[in-house]
């Protein structure tokens, strides 16, 4: 479990990824209801595999924190 917290929010959000028994299907489809504050991840997501999200799941927040800026 991942928590991140926007700098004008009083409280952290939390994300997770299932294992990789499921292959990654439906699984961009959740991370993106965990972010819907943030509409900018949809493109984010459409740049990454679900194998580079498993094997670094803080580059959402990260790059969601460049495009932010």
């Amino acid at each position: 479990m991942f928590y991140y917290k926007a700098k004008n929010e009083d409280f952290a959000r939390t994300y997770y990824l299932k294992d990789n028994s499921i292959g990654g299907i439906g699984q961009k489809t959740v991370l993106k209801m965990y972010f819907k504050g943030y509409p900018q991840i949809k493109e984010i997501l459409k740049g990454l595999s679900m194998k580079e999200i498993r094997k670094d799941p803080t580059i959402l927040v990260r790059k969601l924190d460049e495009v932010l800026e």
